[in-house]
């Protein structure tokens, strides 16, 4: 399960909304990084498209609250 969660200012509607923009990803080698990787790729992108974050999901909620991100990724499983 990914989730992402961008700025309410309805400037991103699409994936391709996150096209050179700051989009936190989780930290290198994390499996969050891993999803997005993978995500991204499904959808025609890599991380070359966006302007990626390393960082993990405390900081990067932080990085959202201070505008100085347009999103976060966010990875989850499905319960059974």
């Amino acid at each position: 399960l990914l989730q992402i969660t961008v700025q309410n200012d309805d400037s991103i509607q699409h994936i391709e909304d996150l096209v050179g923009k700051k989009v936190v990803v989780g930290g290198p080698g994390s499996g969050d990084n891993a999803h997005v990787v993978r995500w991204l790729g499904a959808a025609g992108y890599t991380m070359d498209d966006i302007d990626a974050q390393y960082v993990g999901t405390t900081e990067g909620f932080d990085m959202m609250k201070d505008g100085q991100a347009a999103g976060i990724t966010v990875t989850g499983s499905v319960p059974f």
